[in-house]
């Protein structure tokens, strides 16, 4: 009977030493691996969106980088239309503008900055400029960007526009 139970030991213990290889065979999958990320992760420091923008005869462009406090958003020379406008400046403006945003973004997430400039000219005018980029993060490879526009002089519209892109991770 003796012989009999040391077997029963004997296979229960191979039996325990076998099943933590089974299950050390197979990680976990990391839903947040960088260049992957799903939604509500975080994106990585460095991650960087960019879209070439043809304006005419003119190259525009619009990137943003994921710096360690939030974003960093550059909009160089890309022209949107504005609803409302001086007919003497036209249906559409150049914008050349950076944003800052204090958030690190989420995939699946968007985010709201806004920005607001006013200055005195020497001859007494004031100007106004009033920015809102709206940033919704489709997934680890997409960023809808959307600018809404307005600037004014002395209280009077000059454009009142507004744009909207797709920018893909490089």
């Amino acid at each position: 009977m003796r012989s009999s139970h040391r077997l029963v030991l004997i296979v229960l213990a191979l039996a325990a030493l076998a099943v933590p290889s089974t299950l050390a065979a197979k990680p976990a999958p990391n839903k947040c691996a960088k260049g992957a990320e799903k939604s509500g992760c975080k994106l990585p420091v460095g991650a960087e969106f960019f879209k070439a923008v043809k304006n005419g005869s003119a190259n525009g462009v619009l990137t943003l980088h994921v710096i360690p406090k939030g974003v960093s958003v550059t909009i160089q020379d890309v022209w949107i239309h504005c609803k409302t406008y001086v007919p003497l400046i036209g249906d559409e403006i150049g914008i050349a503008d950076h944003f800052d945003g204090k958030q690190r973004p989420k995939v699946g997430k968007t985010y709201t900055i806004s920005k607001s400039e006013s200055q005195t000219d020497e001859d007494g005018s004031v100007s106004s400029a009033d920015s809102t980029l709206t940033l919704n993060f489709k997934s680890a490879k997409q960023l809808s960007l959307k600018l809404h526009h307005v600037d004014a002089t002395n209280g009077q519209t000059g454009c009142d526009g507004s744009g909207s892109w797709t920018l893909k991770r490089r």
